[in-house]
């Protein structure tokens, strides 16, 4: 009786579990797309370079994972590093 019970549990939960579709729905929202981000990332680069700024540009997902990137020309390496931790930070604050 007892091994019935637990395997009934067991097979409840596996029943109850959502799929791994239904789970990459859950896990990624709709608040930015690769379309959007790519626009950002051009927005950002007009300004840069009407102001004669070498920079480098990250865009995040609400998750803090990176969605675009672009370095434009003479920016320092180091900036690669600091931008995408500078997005990061922003993203959780």
């Amino acid at each position: 009786m007892k091994s019935f019970k637990a395997a009934f549990a067991l097979g409840a939960a596996f029943a109850l579990t959502p799929t791994g579709a239904a789970i990459a729905q859950q896990a990624y929202g709709n608040a930015l797309n690769l379309e959007l981000a790519r626009k950002c990332i051009a927005a950002a680069e007009t300004d840069a370079k009407k102001n004669n700024w070498a920079m480098a540009i990250t865009i995040v997902d609400d998750g803090g994972h990176l969605m675009a990137f672009a370095r434009l020309d003479n920016t320092q390496i180091a900036s690669i590093r600091i931008s995408i931790d500078k997005a990061r930070a922003a993203n959780k604050f």
